[in-house]
């Protein structure tokens, strides 16, 4: 599936892109030498999220102005697949481009300490449960039930103008940089998200997928971000599973009240969870 194709190629991008971008020693080391409790911890939990999110931003720009390149030159057809495959094309020549052999690293070299088994299946099993979590609230909230878009009540008023426009990237619709249904209000919405839903959706996604796969993507990219940070500040491996769990309930414990409150009123575990 092209859309499948088109997230790697981006990540690979993103890999090649950071690791010419960033000065040497690598910045995690640096980090780690702060911070010992880091060195035991894999550092692709922070850097292939990283990867990702450089990569899926540059993509995307490419796909656009490729999009609305190929918009002048043929605006009646259905394009914006072409634009895909240009977007797609880019991606992986830069990858050829940005290629560089690596260099023999000079100075005083960081002496990376060992990984540990149990602070590594200590920070996976927390981003596996985040993973859940992720697609736990996606799924609950926005999916396809036949030929029926289902949107969960707290989010169908914002999803519903939404999921027109993803649509319309995705089907090769025109591509302004506005938000038609609030015409000349400006940008107040995340316009480069729904289009790369619109990538993903003329790539061969369902449109509930299109739009949850770039939140399940960005959520896990965020967590590992906010782990690293709490195991830096604390320079405790268990700040990591404790920040993502506050961080599912808006760094409080008032969800933690309700949940039980809502048990305590007879309801099973996945309707208080709803």
């Amino acid at each position: 599936m092209i859309a499948l194709v088109y997230i790697l190629a981006a990540w690979g991008l993103g890999y090649r892109l950071r690791s010419c971008l960033l000065p040497r020693p690598d910045f995690v080391d640096s980090l780690s030498e702060q911070t010992p409790a880091l060195r035991k911890l894999p550092r692709s939990l922070l850097l292939l999220p990283m990867d990702l999110l450089i990569g899926l931003t540059l993509g995307t720009t490419v796909v656009y102005f490729a999009a609305r390149l190929l918009g002048y030159f043929f605006p009646a057809g259905n394009w914006f697949p072409g634009a895909l495959l240009w977007g797609l094309c880019l991606c992986l020549l830069g990858l050829f481009l940005l290629r560089i052999s690596k260099l023999a690293k000079g100075g005083d070299a960081i002496q990376r300490g060992g990984r540990r088994l149990f602070p590594t299946l200590i920070v996976v099993s927390s981003s596996v449960l985040l993973l859940a979590f992720a697609l736990f609230l996606t799924r609950k909230t926005y999916f396809l039930e036949g030929q029926t878009l289902q949107a969960g009540y707290t989010v169908f008023s914002d999803l519903s103008p939404h999921s027109a426009l993803v649509r319309s990237f995705g089907a090769g619709g025109k591509l302004l940089t506005d938000y038609p249904h609030f015409a000349g209000a400006g940008l107040n919405y995340h316009f480069f998200f729904y289009f790369l839903g619109g990538i993903l959706n003329a790539g061969g996604l369902p449109l509930d997928w299109a739009i949850n796969l770039p939140s399940i993507l960005g959520t896990l990219a965020f967590g590992s971000a906010l782990g690293y940070s709490a195991v830096l500040l604390s320079g405790k491996v268990y700040a990591w599973p404790l920040s993502l769990l506050l961080f599912a309930f808006r760094s409080s414990f008032s969800g933690f009240v309700l949940f039980f409150e809502h048990l305590a009123m007879g309801l099973t575990w996945s309707e208080a969870l709803e």
